[in-house]
């Protein structure tokens, strides 16, 4: 059992309510969570917004408060609450993990440098490893 924020008997953590009956919502800190009415006393934790911290970010909305809006998603409506990632990929001339890299023919082209580069390194670490294996 936990005292919490100004209670006036213990209650069990992440609850509220006359006889403890409701569960808090997502908080940043649960110990303050109001006895009486839940609601947070000291933000929510991210991708959750409202006086509870029961209320998800919506649409194209994600992090603190729901403040931060999500990158260039191929579904507009379907980035991560928490950190904003796209989770259906890319619009196809956006990159990266929330999709807010513009992708010109530079940038292409040095992805597929990267990737090329990447190849040939691990072919001939491959190499090598044989050689010395089969030696």
């Amino acid at each position: 059992m936990l005292r919490y924020h100004g209670a006036p008997e213990e209650f069990d953590e992440g609850h509220y309510g006359e006889v403890c009956q409701d569960q808090c919502g997502h908080f940043a800190d649960i110990i303050n969570c109001h006895h009486v009415n839940g609601t947070c006393l000291n933000g929510c934790e991210r991708g959750y917004m409202g006086p509870n911290c029961k209320t998800e970010c919506n649409d194209s909305k994600d992090g603190v408060k729901c403040s931060e809006i999500c990158g260039y998603c191929l579904i507009k409506t379907n980035c991560h609450l928490i950190n904003g990632s796209c989770l259906e990929g890319c619009d196809p001339s956006f990159h990266g993990d929330k999709c807010l890299g513009v992708l010109t023919d530079d940038t292409d082209m040095q992805l597929k440098f990267y990737g090329m580069t990447g190849a040939f390194c691990f072919s001939f670490i491959v190499l090598i490893t044989y050689i010395i294996v089969t030696r």
